[in-house]
């Protein structure tokens, strides 16, 4: 009887205990949102890599794996494995820029719209849900230059990051609107 009591005991501390440890190792959507903010806004604020690419009237550093697609009117397609990323530039718009993050401040379904400044700099980050089901679009930019891709909530740290220091390393020839009218 007492053998018995000590085993309930056992598996009801053990059951409990795989409950606390499974339920700490979940990431919850917040602490996601909240992470890559993090993530981002550290990248914005590091010193940028040395561009390591050029296309059209822009240079970047982007990561080994990743390779550019093409580009067609401002865009770029990047492709990283199976990931996909589309980069947008405006060589009318400067690194203090607003315009890309007052566009999507319009945006009724964000789940995070956070934006940084620092040295005539303008940056931000933005998340949305997507139909996919577990799917995330997010959205980084600096001034006149943005990434979005499809990501996880498991991914959205480490893409934020990877995607702020691609539009961190932009050089890019910015133009005078007036001089092309």
């Amino acid at each position: 009887m007492n053998l018995r009591k000590v085993k309930r005991q056992f598996l009801i501390l053990v059951s409990l205990g795989s409950v606390l440890l499974l339920s700490g190792c979940l990431l919850s959507e917040e602490k996601a949102l909240e992470n890559a903010a993090q993530a981002a806004e550290e990248s914005f604020n590091s010193k940028s890599a040395e561009p390591n690419q050029k296309i059209d009237v822009i240079s970047l550093h982007l990561p080994d794996e990743m390779k550019i697609e093409g580009s067609s009117n401002n865009n770029v397609f990047l492709k990283q494995g199976d990931q996909q990323y589309l980069l947008f530039y405006n060589q009318f718009e400067g690194a203090e820029s607003r315009h890309l993050f007052d566009g999507i401040k319009a945006r009724e379904d964000s789940l995070l719209q956070e934006s940084f400044e620092a040295e005539k700099r303008f940056g931000y980050i933005a998340v949305f849900p997507n139909s996919k089901e577990e799917q995330y679009e997010l959205q980084v930019g600096i001034g006149g230059v943005k990434i979005t891709t499809m990501t996880t909530k498991e991914e959205l740290e480490n893409k934020a990051a990877e995607m702020m220091d691609i539009v961190n390393s932009v050089d890019m020839k910015v133009q005078d609107s007036e001089s092309q009218e």
